[in-house]
Order: C-alpha cells, then structure tokens, then sequence
C-alpha cells in the first residue's frame, strides 16, 4: 500500500505504521496516521503481517526500510514481539511441568474448604499453595521483567552494531546511506527480533528464533548498509565477536600469569 508524504511527495512502499516511521524522512514532516490505522483490529493485522513479512522476505523489507524517522514503533516491534516469545516459552515449559497445575490445584482444595473452621489440614494445605505461588512467579519474572531487559539489550547491541558500521561500511558507497546513524543500527536489531515470537515454539523454539534472529539481521544489515555478505556478518555479529575477543583475551592472559606464576616455583 502506497502512502505520499503530504509535504514533499515522498512515496512510501508501505504504510508508516507498518514500516515503523513517524516523520518523513526527506522534509520531516509527521505522518499522522488515519484514525481507521489505530483500531486495534488493524494494528494487529499490521503487527502480524510485519512479523510474517520479516520472517518470509527480510530483504524487501530492509531495502524499503527507511533509516530514520523515529524509534518509538521499531522498540514497540522488538518489545512486544520478545515478550511475546518468551511469555509463550514460559507457558509452555509450566504446562510441561505441571506447575500451573499444581498451583490451581492447592488453590480449589483450600476454596473448598474455606467454611471449614477446624480444619487439621488446612493450614498445611495454605502453606502449600502459598509455596507453590511463590515457585511461580519465580519462574514468572524473566517474563514479567523482559521488556525492560530487552529494551536494555536493544540499546547496548545496536551502540555495538553501530561501531562495526562505522569501521566497516562507508557511507554513500554503492548506495550506503550517507550518515551512518545510531538510528539505523536501533532499527536493524528491533526488526531483527521478529522470530523472537518463534521462541514460544515446543522444544526447540528457543533455538530456531535464535537462529532466525542472527540471519534476518545479517541481512537487514547487508540491506541497509548495502554491504557485502562477509562484512554484514561482522557488523550483525560484532556484538557476540567483541566478546569472543575479550573472552579469549581474558583466558589468554590468564593463562600467561599462571605460567608465570608457576614458572617461579620451578625456576
């Protein structure tokens, strides 16, 4: 669907709610959207159809993917869609192990027998259910904490994918975009998270959306910075190399102050 900017007549390839972008990204100008475009029904459809389409054809949809016009829709993206994923992993892995069970189980006894008064076993039984909820929301926390992790997690990746940019791509070489932004990067790593939804998938959900996340940002960084294969590797993977690097630094030097260490008992 084909949306002009009603300043400058700038074509979209898609609607900005869709394509995440709130001002034009030639004059500025705010793309309000129409009030039909914030019913709930379409929101969801369109939130639905980006996930599809960034799983199905990330590189359509990183090469129309403006690279500036705001970051509250991309981290509204990232947010709900990891979220989502890893509510349903949490659900899934409780039914699996019978923890909500369990836990709605303790509660219907002592429903049952709350007009008993002298009740031998009751206490015992509240002790229960109140362990069995505190083993719950245990287990619940990551997910009610995650959107708060991964909004961290998009910030600290995207500075990190940022640099790689910088020292790798240069701007306006064969059609690169002219600045390099912080942006950009922000952008890349939110739409990237789309098979994040997959991780609520049985058994190896987990696995398949960790996977599928480090391709479609290989390739919305290939697209975006209109790089080569190898370079757009390094630039989505720079985060986990950094710390490879340092990782193996850190066993390197250890391992150089023990045979140091050592070397003076022998010698």
């Amino acid at each position: 669907m084909l949306q002009t900017c009603p300043q400058c007549g700038l074509k979209f390839s898609e609607s900005p709610a869709l394509a995440g972008v709130e001002r034009c990204p030639s004059c500025g100008t705010r793309l309000a959207p129409s009030p039909d475009e914030q019913s709930p029904s379409i929101l969801i459809t369109r939130y639905l159809s980006t996930v599809w389409q960034l799983i199905t054809r990330p590189s359509s949809f990183f090469r129309a993917m403006p690279v500036s016009g705001g970051l509250s829709r991309p981290l509204a993206f990232a947010l709900v869609t990891h979220w989502i994923g890893s509510a349903l992993g949490f659900l899934w892995l409780a039914l699996i192990g019978g923890r909500l069970a369990r836990f709605f189980d303790g509660w219907r006894q002592i429903s049952s027998e709350v007009a008993e008064v002298d009740n031998p076993g009751r206490a015992a039984r509240w002790m229960e259910a109140t362990d069995q909820l505190s083993v719950w929301f245990k287990n619940a926390a990551p997910v009610i904490i995650d959107p708060f992790l991964t909004l961290l997690s998009v910030f600290f990746t995207s500075l990190l994918v940022y640099v790689g940019a910088r020292l790798l791509v240069t701007p306006g070489k064969n059609g690169a975009p002219q600045l390099i932004t912080y942006e950009s990067a922000i952008r890349i790593v939110c739409f990237g998270m789309a098979p994040a939804i997959l991780a609520g998938l049985p058994i190896f959900g987990f696995g398949v959306a960790s996977f599928l996340t480090i391709v479609i940002t290989v390739i919305g960084a290939k697209e975006v910075y209109r790089t080569g294969v190898l370079r757009a590797i390094v630039i989505a993977l720079f985060p986990k190399l950094l710390f490879l690097a340092l990782l193996l630094t850190g066993i390197v030097v250890l391992g150089l102050l023990l045979v140091k260490f050592l070397s003076s008992f022998i010698f």
